[in-house]
């Protein structure tokens, strides 16, 4: 086969290429929501759809946690399911987990519909949204004054059955400390609210070793930890000595963040 066969070939083959459909890259979708507290995305508009994500912008106003809230779009002919997940500024680093799964046909079930982010102040972050169709994303962001300490060594005092709260940031790996001194023996109750994606961690210490830990979801109402002595000898309970008792809150894992409340009596 000579030279010029073999050009006119390659030049055929390349004008029959190009006359194939050529399928495109789709184009992500992106909006303000400090601008507006609502976003619907139309069925059109839907990752199912284009192939292309939704990308909801938000710029933290103060430290505090961001609540998102999904439903159904007017007019929709299903209930509206997908995944989100939370996002730095660049949109380079998973904040959350990467595939929170929501569905709009339970809105009575906040663990369907309902998330919780720890925000701070001044930081850009992004929601993702991956639909399966149309989806209504609604946001309310609240205020939270910070309460704990930053180490132990700085943990924040807390009196008898006083109230603290306090966020732990999505992407941060920072803890919040608190001290609970016991002027006399007796069991420790610690009653608590957590609303946080991927959960928080509560974890009590004296001031030598950790005597408990519990991972918290999201609750509904308040709960509570009982902490006392276990006698081996007689099978009894006692209280805890007098002294000084440490809590620490922080994420469940890479991929947590929220609000909670403490107090102690």
């Amino acid at each position: 086969m000579g030279k010029k066969w073999r050009v006119f070939m390659a030049l055929l083959a390349f004008g029959l290429l190009c006359m194939l459909p050529r399928q495109t890259l789709a184009a992500d979708l992106e909006a303000d929501w400090n601008a507006n507290a609502t976003i619907t995305i139309q069925d059109a508009q839907s990752y199912a759809v284009t192939g292309g994500y939704a990308w909801l912008k938000y710029v933290a106003p103060a430290n505090g946690y961001l609540t998102v809230r999904i439903s159904n779009p007017e007019g929709a002919t299903a209930h509206a399911t997908g995944y989100l997940a939370l996002y730095n500024s660049a949109k380079s680093t998973v904040l959350s987990s990467r595939s929170v799964f929501y569905n709009a046909a339970y809105p009575d079930n906040a663990y369907w519909n309902a998330f919780t982010f720890g925000l701070q102040k001044g930081h850009t972050y992004y929601l993702r949204i991956k639909g399966d169709n149309g989806v209504r994303v609604s946001r309310k962001f609240q205020k939270v004054k910070e309460a704990g300490g930053i180490s132990k060594a700085k943990a924040v005092s807390v009196k008898k059955n006083k109230k603290k709260a306090g966020v732990i940031f999505a992407g941060s790996s920072n803890a919040d400390w608190y001290a609970i001194r016991l002027t006399k023996r007796q069991k420790l109750r610690l009653r608590y609210t957590v609303k946080a994606n991927g959960g928080l961690k509560i974890s009590i210490f004296s001031v030598k070793q950790q005597i408990g830990s519990r991972n918290v979801y999201t609750t509904t109402g308040q709960k509570k930890m009982v902490l006392y002595q276990y006698l081996p000898t007689s099978k009894k309970t006692t209280g805890l000595e007098a002294g000084t008792y440490y809590v620490k809150v922080e994420r469940a894992d890479s991929g947590s963040s929220g609000y909670y409340t403490l107090k102690w009596n």
